[in-house]
């Protein structure tokens, strides 16, 4: 696998989609055709509690009619499974880092409660290794793994391409995808945003239903199975991308997607869902929402993007 010093990381905002024009999702996986995993598992960790939110990015129902998603998301409704719920003007509230930090989430009231149970929030941050599985929505891709030169040109597979993966071929669809936890304890930064959380990475001989976030993925959900009780133990909110790599329409092995840490903000998460009323806002700093190309360095307990 290349070293990650050799990618960048992407920061994207919502704002920026808009502007481009790109419609961006998330989880693209590499079994089969891809398309296994549009239903929900066997042993379903909360598919329906994941839903497509009013810009086209992802959203986590936790309960209590709030809906969980990034910051760089925003205010937005949650659409599960062909409902449409609106989300409740001036509700949002930007979870924190530190006492003055902010992160790249929210909690977002929904106008009505969807008629699913409350996600249990897990407590106790995932460990290396652990096998998660990650829901939001993605492009179908094309069902034969694509390889690259080093100047993105697509060639035959042969032994010596400098990259290989899969590319966009079709609509966007909620889908689940597996991978496995590389990094934990991470302190990832994006302009005055600052988020714990922990990584998995696209590998090729990696787990059955190997997945990979791609730009816009932010807000799915992650979750961990520990003994017989499903948690929701993160949320997808940035991915790293191959300096050239057209990264809107592909997903290259090698690459990362950054996953919030819940059990970090699970004390905010409770006390902010549990109260009768919506609780006054933090300023949430939207005008500073912008993209920042980063150079990523890991270690043995953080990475942290830097602007270039």
């Amino acid at each position: 696998m290349t070293d990650p010093a050799m990618k960048s990381a992407v920061w994207a905002c919502a704002l920026l989609w808009l502007l481009l024009g790109i419609s961006a999702h998330a989880i693209v996986q590499s079994t089969g055709d891809g398309m296994g995993t549009i239903t929900p598992p066997g042993d379903d960790p909360g598919f329906a509690h994941v839903g497509i939110t009013g810009n086209g990015l992802s959203g986590v129902y936790v309960g209590n009619g709030w809906m969980l998603t990034a910051a760089h998301v925003g205010e937005q409704s949650l659409t599960l499974s062909g409902v449409n719920y609106p989300a409740v003007p001036g509700s949002m509230v930007q979870l924190e880092y530190a006492p003055g930090v902010l992160s790249d989430l929210v909690l977002v009231r929904l106008a009505t409660e969807p008629p699913l149970p409350p996600l249990v929030l897990s407590g106790t941050s995932p460990a290396v290794g652990n096998n998660v599985t990650l829901i939001g929505y993605a492009w179908d891709r094309a069902p034969g793994q694509i390889c690259w030169n080093a100047s993105w040109a697509e060639i035959g597979c042969a032994p010596f391409a400098a990259h290989r993966g899969f590319k966009s071929a079709g609509p966007f669809r909620m889908r689940w995808g597996r991978n496995l936890v590389l990094t934990v304890g991470m302190e990832v930064d994006m302009g005055p945003w600052t988020t714990r959380g922990f990584d998995v990475v696209f590998d090729q001989s990696g787990v059955t239903y190997e997945a990979q976030g791609v730009p816009g993925d932010s807000g799915g959900a992650v979750f961990l199975k520990r003994g017989s009780q499903w948690e929701l133990v993160g949320m997808m909110f940035a991915i790293t991308i191959y300096e050239g790599q057209p990264y809107t329409t592909t997903a290259v092995f090698g690459q990362s997607t950054f996953l919030a840490d819940i059990a970090w903000y699970k004390p905010q998460i409770e006390s902010i869902i549990a109260a009768p009323e919506i609780p006054l806002l933090p300023a949430p700093l939207f005008a500073l929402c912008a993209v920042a190309l980063a150079g990523v360095a890991r270690t043995a307990l953080s990475r942290r993007a830097r602007p270039a």
